[in-house]
């Protein structure tokens, strides 16, 4: 109700950008182990996210930090700050028993606000660059409210509640602060007929939440695929499909590794693992439905078999 309500006020005060700029941006972001063939119910088990980004170099206050955080060597730049709230859950694959093995993941809770700054511009002279970067501050455990949601979300669908949640992560502060940046090296730059590119990727995270790096590369294939890396992104209807790959080394994963502060339960973790995803992409003029198909390789020493999830993604652009 208040998200609906701020967008009704935006649209009231008559904000808009200019032609040449991109405007805002509300995003939706279900991830469920449920939207996936067999549907599972463990591990990462259910992620939702709502971003929200003002207007091309529209600076509010308190993104005064990110704006001071150099571009690595980027020209022609154009900054976007925005705002992300999100919960994460994860729990074993027995979420029956009210004694959860000590050698499955435990359960954990994630809730929290970040702050972002997407930068576009060109690298090496010629490159387009997309740059994202997000400080996420917010609490892990109890105070998360993963045991409420999950049991509740459980009841609406009249499954079985999970159990164990008393032996969930204890609550404390959490902090990651997040770095990707995406190259388009390789685009047919065919608007009218079927038209490809290629998308190598690098991230890097650090925080107690989370300190990784990652590699990676992502092909698009589709028809009006959105210039997400050019100025404006124009109304179409289009669609495409993706595939990506990525390796990801870990250090720190707070809901392998346990609290930081306290005892708590833990697994020994891989110090790597692999993510693939695809899945397909639809353009209705301003809106953007997007469906993906999400695999990792086992992350914790004593998991038998991969994870996989399915996300829904809805972007409204204004």
């Amino acid at each position: 109700m208040r998200v609906a309500l701020l967008l009704l006020l935006l649209g009231l005060t008559g904000l808009a950008c200019a032609d040449d700029l991109q405007g805002f941006v509300v995003n939706v972001d279900e991830e469920n182990d449920l939207f996936v063939v067999p549907e599972t119910d463990k591990h990462y088990t259910q992620g939702l996210h709502l971003t929200f980004l003002w207007p091309d170099d529209d600076l509010p206050f308190h993104f005064g930090p990110l704006n001071r955080v150099p571009v690595l060597g980027m020209t022609d730049v154009i900054r976007k700050y925005g705002f992300q709230v999100g919960q994460n859950i994860y729990t074993p694959v027995d979420i029956i028993t009210n004694q959860p093995s000590l050698t499955d993941r435990p359960y954990a809770g994630w809730l929290w606000l970040g702050l972002i700054r997407d930068t576009r511009g060109v690298t090496a002279g010629t490159i387009p660059t997309l740059d994202h970067l997000q400080l996420d501050l917010g609490v892990v455990g109890p105070d998360s409210l993963a045991d409420d949601s999950q049991t509740w979300f459980h009841g609406l669908i009249q499954i079985h509640e999970p159990s164990g949640w008393k032996y969930e992560l204890k609550s404390e502060p959490g902090l990651a602060l997040r770095f990707n940046r995406r190259w388009l090296l390789w685009d047919t730059g065919d608007q009218a007929g079927l038209r490809a590119q290629l998308i190598p990727n690098f991230g890097a995270n650090l925080g107690n939440i989370d300190t990784s790096a990652n590699l990676g590369a992502l092909m698009r294939v589709g028809h009006n695929i959105p210039d997400d890396f050019g100025k404006r992104i124009e109304p179409a209807w289009g669609w495409y499909v993706f595939n990506g790959v990525a390796g990801h080394g870990v250090l720190r994963n707070e809901f392998l590794d346990g609290d930081l502060f306290y005892r708590s339960r833990s697994v020994a973790k891989e110090p790597a693992f692999v993510e693939w995803r695809c899945g397909l992409v639809v353009e209705l003029q301003q809106m953007e439905i997007s469906y993906t198909y999400n695999y990792h390789s086992p992350e914790f020493k004593l998991q038998n078999k991969y994870d996989a999830f399915g996300s829904l993604d809805v972007t409204y652009r204004f």
